[in-house]
């Protein structure tokens, strides 16, 4: 006894779909996409202003690296840099595979340097978000409860 498969019309459709929809992405970049307008040197978005002053980037540790491997350190990052205001390079001492999920976790965000200078003394950081992205916190009954609302001024 053989047995054949047929497919539904649905099924094939619907599959037809998923594959051309999944080759799209690997299109080239039309001339009004952001990967089109990186690499044709394009001017930024609207939505960011350009900025006149020339970026001075940090780098840390500032003289050298971290020493990998020495006791008494036992870190992953071997230097952190600034590339530029949206880009930070990490180099690590070597393979990490739980560096992503770490910088992905928002203890380890990446703040802005005039909020700490301006709240490290106090530790008003603890109790007063720096609010730069799409939300704000409303309210924050600590140990229960926080309510965010949209950031009018939020660049995005």
């Amino acid at each position: 006894m053989t047995r054949t498969t047929r497919w539904s019309p649905l099924a094939l459709i619907g599959t037809v779909a998923i594959i051309a929809s999944a080759c799209a992405g690997a299109a080239s970049p039309s001339p009004s996409s952001p990967a089109a307008s990186a690499t044709s040197g394009a001017s930024a978005p609207a939505s960011q202003p350009a900025s006149t002053a020339p970026y001075t980037g940090m780098v840390y540790p500032e003289t050298g690296e971290a020493p990998c491997g020495v006791a008494p350190y036992t870190g992953q990052l071997k230097k952190i840099t600034a590339i530029d205001a949206l880009t930070v390079e990490f180099q690590l001492c070597g393979p990490a595979a739980d560096f992503l999920p770490k910088i992905a976790f928002s203890a380890f965000g990446i703040h802005d340097s005039a909020y700490l200078d301006a709240n490290a003394a106090s530790k008003a950081y603890l109790d007063k978000p720096n609010g730069t992205g799409p939300y704000k916190l409303k309210s924050w009954e600590k140990g229960s409860r926080m309510v965010f609302e949209a950031n009018a001024d939020y660049w995005g």
